[in-house]
C-alpha cells in the first residue's frame, strides 16, 4: 500500500489541476491500524529495516508535498499509521 500511495503522491504532484491532497481510511474503524503484524512476523532484519525505510520515505513525500495534505483520521491511528497522519500538514479527526 506505502508504494501506492507513492505513486499517488507522484501522479498529484504532476497534475495541476490538484490543489489539495485528503488522505482517509477505507471504512469508519480506522484511519490506518499500521503495519500488518502477522504478515511481517519472522521477516529478515534486512526486510524490516526495508519496510521501515519505505515508511519513512511516504512520511517525507508527504511532508514535502507542496499542495496541503489533509489527513481525515476515520478512527484509529496506530503505529506507522499514526506516523503518517503527523506527516500531513492538516491531521484531522473526526
Amino acid at each position: 500500500m506505502v508504494s501506492e500511495i507513492l505513486q499517488a503522491l507522484d501522479d498529484v504532484r504532476a497534475d495541476e489541476s490538484v490543489r489539495v491532497v485528503v488522505l482517509t481510511g477505507a471504512g469508519e474503524t480506522a484511519f490506518s491500524a499500521g503495519a500488518d503484524i502477522k504478515a511481517i512476523k519472522g521477516i529478515s532484519a534486512l526486510k524490516a529495516r526495508e519496510l521501515s525505510q519505505m515508511g519513512e520515505k511516504l512520511c517525507l513525500a508527504l511532508k514535502n508535498l507542496e499542495k496541503p495534505v489533509i489527513a481525515a483520521i476515520n478512527g484509529y491511528a496506530l503505529g506507522g499509521g499514526l506516523e503518517v497522519a503527523m506527516a500531513c500538514d492538516i491531521p484531522h479527526s473526526f
